[in-house]
């Protein structure tokens, strides 16, 4: 396996160290890449990332699963400077937007070239990594490693020239609702779950199938050795001595996390010490409910998951009373936080 780096970079001081079989090494060409000795006629997939930041992708993608897959030829994934693909004195990529704004945006013209380039070596899709773009998933992920290859445009700055959509009929791919500096880590986090899926990455194919969101189910609790730590101790159903097939266990794991996650209220606050809340609680009188308002200060917050609960302090007529709620509880009805607060820890004392 070899790593191509790209002409106007200087070599890493690192670079001997990794010259030992079986790692990647620098070679001189046009972009960066990493790059497996093909073995046989087993299919493989090839990524090629056009980016301002070449060298990113490669200590990401030299270790692991991922890592031993280019080594053995069942991915390829160049990496290639999008500044190799300007004309100008300054290898500019991004001018300032029509209409005005803030920032920059990237220019069509290297970006267009810089995958024109590449159609020859890559006939897969465009891909444009963009915060509007369609939701990356487990089921995209699985129709993208049916492709012979990718093509991923990192966007920078404000983002890319809409005219490079349009041009290159590019599919636009976001990975959440959240802002990051470019579209290199969102290329990374493409690339690891379209590569796992294509055949011979992932040493045992049965693995795939039990993957989270490999089907409906989301995955279940691990557990390891030992079976007691701190007084923390495995569930008894992993522990039985009844004879249980593996897929058995792993089913009833699966089912009861589902229906507490299926529990767990979706609209629950950030609470912590100091805050001011008023809690919402539902109260049976006889045969009619009705709901009773409990408002105090948060004094802790403990548990997690179903178990999470938070104790609620209030001064009434010079009398501390205390209640503690279970958040996920079908009798809380709501919880407003009135006011944030923040609180040292300390012991609280009744004089």
């Amino acid at each position: 396996m070899g790593l191509r780096r790209g002409r106007h970079r200087a070599p890493d001081p690192g670079d001997e160290g990794r010259r030992a079989r079986g790692r990647p090494q620098w070679r001189q060409g046009r972009g960066r890449g990493l790059v497996g000795e093909g073995r046989g006629r087993q299919r493989f997939m090839r990524f090629d990332v056009v980016t301002i930041f070449p060298g990113m992708f490669g200590p990401v993608f030299q270790q692991g699963v991922i890592g031993r897959a280019i080594e053995h030829g069942v991915v390829e994934l160049h990496a290639h400077d999008l500044r190799e693909h300007t004309h100008d004195r300054h290898r500019q990529v991004d001018d300032m937007p029509f209409g005005g704004g803030p920032g920059m945006v990237m220019k069509p013209e290297p970006v267009i070239e810089a995958v024109e380039s590449l159609r020859a070596a890559n006939p897969g899709p465009v891909i444009l990594m963009e915060p509007w773009g369609e939701r990356l998933d487990q089921q995209l992920a699985a129709k993208l490693a049916q492709e012979p290859g990718l093509i991923i445009v990192c966007g920078r700055y404000e983002g890319v020239d809409d005219r490079v959509r349009s041009a290159l009929g590019a599919r636009e791919i976001s990975i959440g609702d959240y802002v990051l500096s470019g579209g290199e880590i969102p290329a990374m986090v493409l690339i690891d779950a379209t590569a796992r899926l294509v055949p011979g990455v992932v040493g045992d194919p049965g693995s795939l199938a039990q993957d989270s969101f490999a089907d409906e189910m989301t995955g279940w609790p691990q557990f390891t050795r030992p079976a007691e730590y701190r007084g923390m101790t495995v569930p008894d159903v992993l522990l039985s001595p009844e004879t249980r097939t593996h897929q058995g266990v792993e089913e009833d794991m699966n089912v009861i996390h589902q229906l507490e996650k299926e529990q767990q209220k979706k609209k629950v606050p950030a609470l912590r010490a100091g805050d001011t809340v008023r809690v919402h609680a539902k109260v049976v009188e006889g045969t009619r409910e009705r709901i009773q308002m409990f408002e105090g200060t948060v004094i802790r917050v403990t548990g997690g998951g179903l178990r999470q609960n938070f104790t609620v302090r209030r001064v009434t007529h010079g009398v501390g009373v205390e209640r503690t709620f279970m958040i996920h509880s079908p009798r809380i009805d709501k919880i407003d936080v009135l006011r944030h607060g923040d609180v040292r820890q300390g012991r609280l004392y009744y004089l």
